[in-house]
Order: structure tokens, then C-alpha cells, then sequence
């Protein structure tokens, strides 16, 4: 869901975020790298998935005296994953002053907070503030799904842009001051999703009757 601000200035804010990520500015020195955390993970049916979007510094390699962090001020990432296994819930964080799936986005992308089709743009953006980004990797928020369906693997990517027309192409973005700095998008996130606990116990015991009738 949509987070309200801090200060109480969510609507505003989301008009500033669109309107701040909206064009395509210069390119800065150094990067933002963005990745999922933790890449693999094993829930079982109907349980809260949680997968956290990661921002990596990237020092300028021409830079004879980089900084030790990088500071961002707003970010967007398009996401998506495959309705038939994982349901969209939501995203938390504590240090945005507004985030979440701003619905009615220009890209076309939530149509609903959350977003059900499977693509959603996640926004987060800070007024009159800067976070440091570490070449460790900083947390920028969690994003939560619910499984719905037993599979071997399903994925959950970051795309650094998409169209669905007819809207005008939406790219993943990490806004420095005007500059988008945002780098390498990372690989998808892997969800194996497994049989309830209740289930493995009615399939052992259907085992064991037959087993016993033989």
C-alpha cells in the first residue's frame, strides 16, 4: 500500500515523484546498482514472500578521490512477477518520506495499490533529503507477495524499462539531485513455493494406506 509521509504530504509527494521521474535526465559519475535480496528462497503455500530491493554504490573508476557513499533522493523500479503463484501485497520501509505503488501511474503500470496483473512500478522518494547508498548495499524497501501455488521456481524481476501500450515507455530509475544514476539491474529473484505442511502429512498417510492395503 501506498506509505503516507512523515510529514503528511503523501498526495503531494506523489505528484512531485511522478513529476521528478517523469523526464529523462543526465547521467551522473557514479552508479546505482539495483538487485534483489535474498535471490532464492522456499515458502510454502499461502505464506508472506518478502524480497528486498538492494541499491549498490558504484564509484566512478575515473574518479581519483570518490566519495564513500552515493546519495539518492527518489527511485522507481518497474517489477514483475507471475500472478498464477505469487499475489502482490504491498512493500514497507521506515525512511521514505512517500513510497509504495502510486496508483493510476502515467505508464499504466498499477492499476490498483496494490497491483494485481502482474507488473507494478514501485516509487519511493525523500523531500528535502538525501539517503547514502554503500557499495554494500543499502536497503531500499521490501517488497511482499503471498504464494498462492505449489512450483519449482517462479520469478520475480526488475526490468530497467517497459511499454504497455498504449502509455509512453516507463523506466526503472535512482534520482541523485537531477541525475538518474541508476546501473546494472540485476538478475530475478527465485521463489520455490512447496506444499503446506498439512498436505505433506495427507500425502504420507495416503502413502502409508496403500501401502498397507498391498
Amino acid at each position: 500500500m501506498l506509505k503516507l509521509g512523515r510529514r503528511g504530504m503523501a498526495v503531494g509527494a506523489a505528484c512531485l515523484v511522478m513529476g521528478l521521474l517523469s523526464a529523462v535526465p543526465a547521467q551522473s559519475a557514479y552508479t546505482i546498482d539495483l538487485e534483489w535480496r535474498p535471490l532464492d528462497q522456499t515458502v510454502y503455500v499461502l505464506d508472506p514472500v518478502e524480497i528486498g530491493i538492494f541499491g549498490v554504490y558504484v564509484p566512478d573508476p575515473d574518479d581519483p578521490d570518490p566519495p564513500d557513499v552515493g546519495e539518492i533522493a527518489a527511485a522507481q523500479t518497474i517489477i514483475t512477477w507471475d500472478t498464477t503463484y505469487l499475489q502482490l501485497t504491498g512493500s514497507y520501509d521506515d525512511f521514505w518520506t512517500s513510497s509504495g505503488f502510486i496508483p493510476g501511474d502515467s505508464f499504466g503500470f498499477n492499476e490498483a495499490d496494490p497491483p494485481a496483473d502482474g507488473d507494478g512500478m514501485w516509487t519511493g522518494m525523500l523531500l528535502g533529503d538525501t539517503m547514502d547508498i554503500t557499495q554494500e548495499g543499502t536497503l531500499l524497501t521490501t517488497i511482499t507477495f503471498q504464494a498462492l501455488a505449489e512450483t519449482p521456481e517462479t520469478l520475480v524481476s526488475i526490468l530497467p524499462s517497459l511499454q504497455l501500450p498504449p502509455n509512453p515507455m516507463g523506466y526503472t530509475k535512482v534520482m541523485s539531485g537531477t541525475y538518474n544514476v541508476v546501473g546494472e539491474v540485476g538478475g530475478p529473484a527465485a521463489v520455490e513455493i512447496i506444499p503446506e505442511p498439512a498436505s505433506f502429512c495427507l500425502l504420507a498417510l495416503g502413502a502409508l494406506v496403500l501401502r498397507r492395503r498391498r
